[in-house]
């Protein structure tokens, strides 16, 4: 009876710690690649991003996630990050070629979360010296926007080169060319969900009975009010014309951490 006392007990731990994690990490933006939230990137630096993720998506199964937040809310640089990897599952199930940046502003923190299948690519020692390199010096000066673009395009090559790719590749090539069409778009859906909602009002009104008074006389229905029924959003995440979704990746723990 102990031990089942005490597995459950340890079982009650688990979650609890699972449930914070989940409260505490947010869910993907529209545009999964870069979830802005502390909202320190330029537009320019959000375009890069995904039209350098969407082209290495293409070519490798990687996918780069890139996310700033102004507090780390109780957690470790550490925790977070590999609750992101894990919760949103950045890179390929079959790969685990996925890697987050992560830039906590007020905490002054970063790191560089590497999944299992890339940590051949960039081991430890690789990921801190790109944060040393390329990012903690423009961290130091504000400069959030210049320090995460210059890292970014770091780790993009590093993956790109591991799968045989030439990094020039990354921004030279229309990432237009890896579109995925849906079959049927999201506004049609949505329009056809509209055409049959007021199809049901309509023959609802039709087909209800009439009513008449105690004397005989006839008088209007009463009237109901409609009900309102939310239409469905576009699934995915992205552009129209791309469908930008993780593919279900995880990782260990790897990468690096610095502070300025």
């Amino acid at each position: 009876m102990k031990i089942y006392k005490s597995l459950a007990g340890v079982v009650i731990l688990l979650f609890l710690v699972a449930s914070t994690a989940l409260a505490i990490v947010p869910e993907p933006e529209t545009d999964i690649y870069v979830a802005d939230y502390a909202g320190v990137l330029s537009h320019e630096t959000r375009q890069e991003i995904l039209k350098v993720n969407r082209v290495l998506y293409a070519k490798t199964g990687a996918q780069i996630a890139v996310v700033t937040v102004n507090s780390l809310e109780g957690m470790t640089i550490e925790e977070y990050a590999l609750e992101v990897l894990r919760l949103w599952g950045v890179g390929s199930r079959e790969k685990n070629n996925g890697v987050v940046i992560l830039v906590a502003i007020e905490d002054r923190k970063a790191r560089i979360e590497v999944g299992y299948g890339l940590e051949g690519a960039i081991p430890d020692g690789k990921a801190g010296r790109i944060l040393r390199e390329e990012m903690i010096p423009y961290f130091s000066r504000g400069d959030y926007d210049r320090g995460i673009l210059f890292g970014f395009r770091r780790i993009a090559a590093e993956v790109a080169k591991e799968y045989g790719v030439n990094p020039a590749e990354l921004s030279k090539e229309n990432p237009a060319a890896y579109r995925v069409k849906s079959g049927v778009s999201a506004e049609v859906i949505g329009a056809v969900f509209v055409i049959l909602i007021i199809l049901f009002f309509l023959i609802t009104a039709l087909l209800r009975p009439r009513k008449y008074s105690y004397y005989g006389s006839y008088r209007e229905p009463d009237f109901d009010p409609p009900i309102f029924i939310p239409l469905p959003g576009p699934f995915g995440g992205g552009d129209d014309d791309f469908d930008d979704r993780f593919g279900g990746g995880s990782g260990g723990g790897g990468g690096a951490s610095g502070g300025w």
